[in-house]
């Protein structure tokens, strides 16, 4: 199956950045919106792809022009943005959520808690990270 593409043309530098926004935003929804079918099951954790796969995407894209390439590497900036941001203890949203809970109570949570979840999602984090790399090495794209 091909993927119907419409070609977007801004004729001026406000309509370029307002794309770009219009563009980013949706990509931020999707994202979180895979985010959502990889832990109901409706998307298979089969379909992620690590560093091997992102490299093959990012071939094809050059292969495809100038533009399509840019398009990636600005999705792949969008995607760890939001991923850094997610609240898993060794992110940036981890740590966000351990400073909310110091402007809620006053005073900051107990070491041994951020410690131990902060240990928690470093393993989580390493965990994924071998689990993509694995999916790209052994197991067969469609």
């Amino acid at each position: 199956f091909a993927y119907k593409t419409i070609e977007l043309k801004a004729d001026s530098a406000t309509q370029a950045i307002a794309l770009g926004w219009r563009h980013t935003t949706n990509s931020i929804g999707n994202i979180y919106l895979t985010l959502r079918g990889l832990f109901t099951g409706q998307v298979s954790y089969k379909e992620l792809q690590g560093p091997i796969g992102i490299v093959k995407v990012a071939y094809h894209s050059t292969g495809v022009g100038l533009a399509s390439f840019l398009l990636f590497l600005g999705l792949i900036s969008v995607n760890l943005a939001v991923i850094n941001f997610l609240p898993i203890p060794v992110l940036d949203g981890g740590h966000m959520v351990f400073l909310g809970w110091e402007a809620v109570t006053r005073r900051p949570p107990n070491e041994r808690i951020v410690a131990a979840a902060t240990y928690c999602g470093l393993v989580f984090v390493l965990g994924l990270m071998l689990l993509v790399i694995f999916l790209d090495i052994f197991v067969p794209k469609s």
